[in-house]
């Protein structure tokens, strides 16, 4: 039986996806399209309102006050669905006291914990036939106010990642929650919660490209005016700082602004958050408009230099919503 999806210390059970029994790796005609390189970026907010907080509290196995849960994952995969991955998940909340190592045993915690792991994996199918990774080993990092390193028990494995095997750019929440088993079919989620994610499938890959995918951030109206933002996420061969250099384009050209707000902080996995020009010592930020489309490339900065990812010379877009 494979397990669900866990924060896998002192029995945290911080779950994003609901548990589903798995197969073994896949074989012959079942692993006909899972080769190559892997991308994955999903984002879930729950904005705290008394609509959602029923369904907040258990998306996330009874922890409220999480507010924000971003995955990022990267898998070379071999023609049977054997993967190498790595993967940072990024969970925020607005509880009032506390740290990165006492969430794990489901007490508050204030603003970010990071989690960073790496290992093997499979391709495999859920009971409703949708191919997902599951974990067969892995060593994970915490970062935060205490940093602890350790293997993964392996009496919890194999279990779910909670990533599907699915390529596509998945907008809609209510029906991403339907595929995952979180709503019923036709149901709409409450108000308040989001839920976006790109799968990426590289099939031709025999080693692992750079590449980065971005998700727009849900417009925050609670101010004077409307907020906008959008969330990078991509692996460097390095650790180091991870930059985006944004701009309207077109292509590459323009990029005059930079978000540096690395979530993931001297690893080869990158996750940031952009809201506007943000770089120490820069002048001017118009911030990000609603409605535009922004060009951007990464940059990833260590003792060994700088590795940009411009997609070829064309740069990537994201696309921010009008309402």
């Amino acid at each position: 039986m494979v397990k669900r999806r866990q924060l896998r210390m002192l029995g945290a059970t911080l779950l994003l996806f609901a548990a589903l029994p798995l197969a073994g790796p896949a074989t012959g005609a079942n692993a006909a399209g899972l080769s190559g390189q892997w991308n994955v970026l999903s984002v879930v907010d729950c904005k705290p309102n008394a609509a959602n907080a029923a369904f907040c509290g258990a998306l996330f196995s009874g922890i409220p006050y999480i507010t924000r849960f971003i995955t990022s994952l990267q898998a070379l995969c071999d023609p049977n669905g054997v993967c190498s991955f790595q993967e940072a998940i990024v969970f925020t909340g607005s509880s009032p006291s506390g740290s990165c190592a006492v969430i794990l045993a489901s007490t508050p915690f204030k603003g970010q914990c990071t989690y960073t792991f790496t290992g093997k994996a499979h391709i495999a199918q859920d009971i409703y036939k949708v191919p997902g990774f599951i974990e067969d080993s892995a060593t994970g990092t915490w970062s935060g106010a205490s940093g602890v390193t350790l293997p993964v028990n392996p009496a919890t494995l194999p279990y779910d990642l909670g990533v599907p095997a699915l390529p596509g750019v998945y907008p809609n929440t209510s029906l991403n929650l339907q595929l995952l088993g979180l709503l019923p079919p036709n149901a709409s989620a409450p108000p308040g919660v989001t839920f976006n994610a790109v799968i990426q499938q590289d099939t031709s890959a025999t080693t692992v490209k750079p590449v980065a995918l971005a998700l727009p951030l849900p417009l925050d109206t609670s101010g004077p005016g409307t907020s906008a933002g959008f969330i990078v996420g991509w692996f460097s061969s390095v650790p180091g700082q991870g930059n985006v250099e944004f701009g309207s384009g077109p292509g590459c050209g323009g990029l005059v602004e930079t978000g540096t707000q690395d979530q993931v902080q001297n690893q080869t996995m990158h996750v940031v958050v952009v809201t506007g020009n943000d770089l120490p010592g820069a002048i001017g930020d118009s911030g990000l408009l609603a409605g535009s489309t922004y060009q951007f490339q990464t940059v990833s900065a260590s003792r060994s230099g700088q590795e940009v990812d411009n997609n070829g010379g064309k740069c990537y877009g994201v696309a921010i919503p009008k309402t």
